[in-house]
């Protein structure tokens, strides 16, 4: 959901995991967000066991139980990244009083100014890509 995450409202009901990348609308590049239901954040099956079956045994960092257990600490994270992510979430509430709509009529207001551009421009663009192709 990197592309419409704080864009419009969600209905995260409706889903068991959604990732996105904060890179796309919330920070810099690196950052990865998993919201998971809490019926996923169950422990794994101990992976010895798991191997003397002959199953397979998933990596640690898809393992959202532990993950959870240790506070998103298991593996070293990016602060720098995870900070400026954190200042521009705080601006947009703070900007937003109404949250996800204030945001969804900008989002709106950039599509509509891009899409406009597009369309005036159509023909001029449409020499721009044949050349790369």
């Amino acid at each position: 959901m990197s592309s419409n995450i704080i864009s419009r409202p969600i209905p995260f009901e409706n889903y068991s995991v959604v990732f996105f990348g904060a890179q796309k609308k919330k920070g810099a590049a690196g950052i990865t967000v998993v919201i998971a239901r809490k019926s996923l954040l169950v422990p794994l099956a101990n992976s010895k066991i798991m191997r003397k079956l002959g199953l397979p045994v998933g990596p640690i960092a898809l393992s959202w139980g532990i993950i959870n257990k240790n506070k998103s600490l298991y593996n070293t994270l990016p602060i720098h990244n995870i900070f400026i992510a954190s200042e521009v979430l705080k601006n947009s509430l703070n900007t937003f009083p109404n949250k996800v709509a204030g945001q969804t009529a900008v989002s709106q207001k950039k599509a509509e100014l891009i899409y406009g551009a597009l369309d005036k421009e159509s023909d001029r663009f449409h020499v721009c890509l044949k050349s790369f192709i």
